[in-house]
C-alpha cells in the first residue's frame, strides 16, 4: 500500500531514534531490520521490534495517505538526522521510498510489511502509574547490574516487586546487588522479571512526559509514555531470593565523601591489574588508603582519603570497576560502606536523609593474594 505524509525533520528524527533502540543488531528474519512505517489518517506510527521488546510510537503529520511500509532501520534513522530542520515529504513509489527535504531527494529499498510480526495484545491484569522521573531513578540504579551471562537466565532480568506501600527493583550479576525503592500506594500483586532492554528504552523514551503507565499480563508488560508504548515479554525464570545474601552484620561503618572516593578510585585503577583491577582498601580509625600493584610492569599506586571510621582495622580487596559502577548509583554527597569480614559482602549506601526510598548496593570483595 503506497503511503505519502509530511513531517518536521525534528519529529521524525526523534521518533526514528527511538525506535531504533529496539533494532536488532543481527536477525535471521531480515524484516526486522528494517521499521515499520504506518499511516492511519493523520497519525505516522513508527514499530520496531526484536521479538523480545518492540517499541512504537505516533506523530501527527500532514497531507497523508494511508497506507504501510519497510524501510531500512539504520540507514533511514542515520539519513533523517542529518536533514536540515525543514518540512519533510516521505512516499513510496514501486518498491522505493522517497525521502524530500530541503537537503535533496533520497530514495530507499523497501520491503513488504505483510512480512513483519504483528505487536503483541497484551490482556492487562494490573495497571499502576508511576512519576517518570520516579520510574528514571529506578532503573538507573539497576539496570547495569543485570548478568549477560546465557547460563544464569534467572540473573538476566530485572526483579520488580509490588509491595503494597513500595514498590522496589532489584539486579544481580553474582558479583553485585542493587535494589532500591520508593514508597507510594501500589497494588499488590505477583511479582514480575522485566528485560533490561524494555526498561533502557522507556527510559529512552520517556522525554517530557510527567508519568509512566505501566500494563501487567501473565507473560507480558506493556509501558506507555505519551504517544510512545513499549511491548516485552517476562521472563519466566525464579529470581534468586536475594534478601538471603544481603548481610545483616556489617557493623563497621566507613563514611567517605562521594567524589573523594570516585577520584582515587579512578587515580589508582590506572596502575591496577588490567584483568582483575583488584583495588586493596586499608580502613584504620580515621584513615582509607587505597593500594594497587601492576602484576606486569611493576607499577604501584597507594592513596589516602579522608575518611571517617572508627572500627577494628580491615583490609578488603575490590575489583575497581565494579566499585565504580556502583558509585556512579549513589545520588549523595557522602556514602556509606559496612564491613564485617575481608570476604563477607559489603554494602554500599548513600547517606541521605531520606528516610522513605531505599537504595543500596552489595559488593563482592576479591580474595586478596
Amino acid at each position: 500500500m503506497a503511503i505519502k505524509f509530511t513531517i518536521p525533520q525534528s519529529d521524525l528524527s526523534r521518533g526514528a531514534q527511538t525506535v531504533l533502540q529496539a533494532v536488532p543488531t543481527r536477525s535471521t528474519l531480515p524484516a526486522l531490520t528494517n521499521v515499520h512505517m504506518e499511516v492511519k489518517g493523520d497519525g505516522l506510527h513508527l514499530t520496531a521490534t526484536d521479538l523480545d521488546t518492540s517499541v512504537t510510537l505516533t506523530l501527527a503529520c500532514e497531507e497523508a495517505t494511508d497506507g504501510k511500509v519497510l524501510v531500512p532501520a539504520r540507514i533511514f534513522g542515520d539519513l533523517v538526522k542529518m536533514l536540515p530542520a525543514d518540512l519533510v515529504t516521505i512516499e513510496s513509489e514501486g518498491e522505493t521510498v522517497r525521502i524530500k527535504s530541503r537537503g535533496g531527494e533520497f530514495y530507499l529499498p523497501t520491503a513488504d510489511p505483510d512480512d513483519y510480526p504483528q505487536l503483541p495484545s497484551v490482556e492487562r491484569d494490573r495497571t499502576l502509574s508511576i512519576p517518570a522521573s520516579t520510574f528514571t531513578s529506578l532503573v538507573r540504579k539497576v539496570v547495569d547490574f543485570v548478568s549477560l551471562e546465557d547460563n544464569r537466565p534467572d540473573l538476566n532480568g530485572v526483579l520488580v516487586e509490588f509491595r503494597g506501600k513500595e514498590l522496589r527493583m532489584v539486579a544481580t550479576n553474582g558479583h553485585l546487588l542493587a535494589l532500591t525503592s520508593v514508597s507510594g500506594e501500589f497494588t499488590k500483586g505477583d511479582n514480575v522479571v522485566v528485560l533490561p532492554s524494555a526498561l533502557s528504552h522507556v527510559m529512552h523514551g520517556i522525554g517530557a512526559t510527567e508519568e509512566v503507565a505501566v500494563g501487567i499480563a501473565r507473560t507480558q508488560i506493556v509501558f506507555e509514555i505519551g504517544t510512545t508504548c513499549v511491548y516485552s515479554r517476562l521472563l519466566e525464570a525464579k529470581f534468586p531470593h536475594y534478601e538471603a545474601v544481603i548481610p545483616t552484620k556489617n557493623e563497621n561503618k566507613l563514611r567517605v565523601r562521594l567524589g573523594d572516593v570516585i577520584q582515587s578510585l579512578k587515580r589508582v585503577d590506572v596502575v591496577a591489574d588490567n584483568i582483575t583491577h583488584q583495588v586493596v582498601w586499608k580502613v584504620d580509625k580515621g584513615s582509607l588508603v587505597m593500594e594497587a600493584q601492576q602484576t606486569v610492569g611493576g607499577g604501584r599506586a597507594s592513596v589516602q582519603v579522608e575518611a571517617e571510621y572508627d572500627a577494628d582495622p580491615i583490609e578488603v580487596g575490590f575489583n575497581a570497576k565494579y566499585l565504580m559502577n556502583v558509585l556512579k548509583t549513589m545520588d549523595s554527597d557522602e556514602v556509606e560502606f559496612a564491613f564485617d569480614k575481608p570476604l563477607s559482602g559489603v554494602i554500599v549506601k548513600p547517606i541521605t536523609d531520606s528516610t522513605e526510598d531505599q537504595h543500596l548496593c552489595l559488593v563482592m570483595p576479591l580474595r586478596l593474594k
